[in-house]
């Protein structure tokens, strides 16, 4: 007995895949394993730009390590072996001068980077042993002796340069010289307070930018140097316009209220703001560092120089 089955109708193939033949699953597996992967796409522009930014900070900051800290400790060790050899340079040219009587020791001219005098700055708290030579091998090491200037302790001008920066920096402050630890005395003192007086009374000006400067030059602090103009600047203003509302007592094309040349409402209105906002400018002053507070003062005399500068120029 013959049983019939009815199944679906196959779709028919194509007459170029009739032919083909068709892998098993197993062996489909294994082929596509073999299959090479893609390449990976290019660096981009983007990522290609971090990565060497990241290298040019990496190579600045090891740059400036070395720089800025190794070098220092290398300067100093090498300060420790030049002032033991000049120490005894020193001690063998005494005894050379303390031998036979008569006998003449010629002198030599010191080799370069050999050391030649040692460099005392107490205000700087700074002590380096110089070398003979400025170039910047020699420098390197020290301050160095600049060759056909008088040497030092000899007579004449003695010329001695260092570095700023970097190998140890020991001239970083010399900025913060003064011309003197204390103000002067006598006569000098005399003429300081004179021509004060008188030069700010010839500008108009109470006299403190003046003070500030001669105080600061002479190793004063910049907030005591201010708290001391303050003072100043009253003493010279009272007596100024009391000299120039005499002057200007016969003068009539003057605006109204004013007595000589000294407007008194004007005077008045700025004296009571003066009053109420001086405190402020006290607590201001006392609140920010002295570096900054230069900075300020320095900014201030640059605007008024050019300011009248800038008007004389109309005139």
């Amino acid at each position: 007995m013959t049983a019939l089955i009815d199944s679906p109708d196959l779709p028919e193939l194509p007459e170029d895949d009739a032919d083909r033949v068709v892998p098993s699953s197993g062996r489909t597996e294994r082929a596509a394993a073999h299959v090479p992967d893609e390449p990976s796409p290019p660096m981009g522009r983007g990522r290609l730009g971090f990565f060497v930014a990241a290298w040019v900070v990496m190579v600045l900051v090891s740059l400036a390590l070395v720089l800025y800290a190794l070098e220092p400790l290398f300067v100093e060790q090498t300060q420790d072996q030049l002032l033991a050899s000049y120490r005894t340079t020193i001690s063998n040219a005494s005894n050379e001068a303390n031998g036979l009587p008569g006998v003449s020791v010629p002198t030599k001219a010191p080799e370069l980077g050999a050391p030649v005098a040692i460099v005392e700055i107490g205000a700087l708290h700074l002590r380096q042993v110089v070398v003979e030579g400025s170039t910047s091998s020699q420098t390197q090491k020290g301050p160095g002796h600049v060759v056909g200037t008088a040497g030092p302790g000899q007579p004449g001008n003695s010329a001695v340069m260092g570095r700023r920066s970097m190998f140890g920096g020991p001239f970083d402050g010399l900025s913060h010289l003064t011309i003197g630890d204390e103000m002067p005395s006598g006569m000098p003192r005399v003429a300081i307070a004179g021509g004060l007086g008188t030069f700010s009374a010839l500008l108009g000006i109470g006299g403190g930018t003046i003070a500030i400067m001669v105080m600061t030059l002479h190793g004063r602090s910049i907030h005591r140097a201010i708290a001391t103009a303050s003072g100043i600047g009253t003493l010279i203003a009272v007596p100024s316009a009391i000299g120039f509302a005499i002057i200007g007592l016969r003068e009539t094309a003057l605006p109204w209220g004013s007595l000589g040349y000294v407007n008194v409402p004007a005077a008045l209105a700025i004296a009571s703001m003066s009053v109420l906002t001086a405190p402020l400018g006290v607590a201001a002053a006392h609140s920010l560092q002295p570096a900054l507070l230069k900075r300020i003062f320095g900014v201030y005399l640059v605007f008024i120089a050019v300011l009248m500068f800038k008007n004389a120029l109309k005139m």
